[in-house]
């Protein structure tokens, strides 16, 4: 990932919200909303909505454990901050994600 690239996140969720959840939680939900403006390597965009999110194990951006990682998205699953639009198939189909508004 280049340097120039950021994520935005919700002031309320860091004042509210990022107390409560788990690190790797936390590093999850940044992981999926950097995904909407990730490039591969020839410099195509691979997702370009907010709406559908195809985000699977392989699109983390730090590196947990894949049950660490299935818990995180059922943590953040819980707390409404997203939502499974489309569920994965095996074995190489990923889950499609719609980020929630958050609300207070």
């Amino acid at each position: 990932m280049s340097n120039n690239q950021f994520v935005k996140l919700p002031f309320d969720l860091l004042l509210n919200e990022w107390g409560h959840i788990s690190n790797a939680a936390a590093r999850v939900y940044v992981s999926i909303r950097a995904m909407r403006g990730r490039k591969d390597s020839r410099g195509r965009l691979l997702c370009t909505s907010w709406d559908y999110i195809p985000f699977g194990y392989s699109d983390m951006l730090s590196p947990i454990s894949k049950p660490t990682f299935v818990r995180a998205i059922e943590e953040l699953r819980k707390l409404k901050l997203i939502k499974l639009v489309e569920p994965g198939k095996f074995p190489n189909k990923k889950a499609v994600y719609a980020l929630c508004k958050y609300r207070k």
